[in-house]
């Protein structure tokens, strides 16, 4: 059976290894997250985002982070937690 069968029949070893990707995908976001939680609470400073996205490899101009910050902090508070990163991170990955 071809790879492509088995993507179409949702082969139990083809989701294993999607979720092992979405693992290695989230543990490599957290990593980066990390390095950029200077005080260690949890957040990190939105000036810090550019920089960020680029540890990850993601091109990003200065115009795209605004906006990124503004969908995502629209409070204005300048930390986002984990899960703000991660939703811009994967936004950015699925819309390139």
């Amino acid at each position: 059976m071809s790879d492509s069968e088995n993507e179409q029949r949702g082969e139990p070893e083809d989701r294993f290894q999607q979720e092992e990707n979405e693992r290695e995908e989230r543990n490599q976001i957290w990593q980066c997250f990390m390095q950029f939680d200077h005080e260690q609470q949890g957040s990190m400073h939105t000036q810090d985002l550019k920089q960020a996205l680029e540890h990850l490899g993601e091109k990003v101009t200065d115009t795209q982070v605004f906006r990124m910050i503004s969908a995502t902090d629209p409070e204005n508070s300048g930390v986002l937690l984990f899960n703000q990163f991660k939703e811009i991170v994967l936004f950015k990955r699925e819309n390139e």
